[in-house]
């Protein structure tokens, strides 16, 4: 008869691992491990572990593209910074292109400021494009939900889609960028010993290279490709610092 040692296999209870069993996977690094069961051995890749201990499950990846033309869908949100940059900003607007994943970032040193911003954008890439801007989605910020922004889209015929509050995934694609853009951010300034009040200029280069270096998923070209049409160009490009 068999002991109660682990979790039951076809041929009975594992016993290879019965002090990972009875410690109830603890982590402990491969020393610490050996110290309390030297005759034993870490179990490595426990799938009880990834389930029991991940923050949240993971999302279905979509494998199709929803909309056809740039400007359909907008997203945006703030990238916060701890840091007054030179010409004393204080936050980022991130602006998403649904379609081609074109990024742009304005600065502003208040978040009352982003209707204004928004406006004027809103008239420069639809010049540029010749074509209306169809949806923006945001989250429920008091910066974004406002009498200004509704008042906006109901005169130019936008849908203003707020995303779910606490669910990231619902606008994931602005809080990817987000993230993306703070690493690189972080990385050129560290690795350049460069004081933090520069990290505006630091992020004009980084959405600058993403957007001619980055693939579109699905669609498998770059972001400038899908945006002017055309190859980027990447031979005259620096050493950030």
């Amino acid at each position: 008869m068999p002991t109660n040692n682990g979790p039951q296999t076809k041929l009975g209870y594992d016993t290879s691992n019965k002090h990972w069993w009875r410690l109830p996977h603890v982590f402990l690094l491969e020393d610490e491990f050996l110290a309390f069961c030297p005759h034993s051995r870490r179990r490595v890749g426990c799938e009880t572990c990834q389930k029991g201990k991940q923050i949240k499950c993971s999302f279905s990846r979509n494998n199709l593209v929803s909309i056809s033309r740039p400007l359909e869908l907008l997203h945006h949100d703030f990238s916060p910074t701890r840091t007054t940059s030179i010409s004393g900003k204080r936050y980022g607007l991130v602006i998403v292109d649904n379609y081609s994943r074109w990024t742009w970032v304005m600065f502003v040193a208040h978040k009352d400021e982003s209707f204004s911003v928004f406006f004027k954008f809103c008239k420069i890439v639809q010049n540029e494009k010749r074509v209306c801007i169809t949806s923006i989605r945001s989250d429920h910020g008091g910066e974004f939900e406002n009498d200004n922004f509704q008042l906006f889209c109901e005169e130019d015929g936008m849908l203003h889609n707020f995303s779910t509050p606490r669910t990231s995934q619902w606008n994931r694609v602005v809080e990817r960028k987000n993230i993306s853009l703070q690493e690189m951010v972080k990385t050129m300034l560290n690795d350049n010993s460069t004081v933090k009040h520069f990290w505006a200029e630091a992020v004009n280069i980084t959405y600058y290279l993403q957007n001619k270096i980055y693939i579109r998923p699905i669609l498998e070209k770059a972001p400038y490709e899908l945006w002017k049409g055309c190859k980027p160009n990447i031979s005259y490009f620096h050493p950030f610092g």
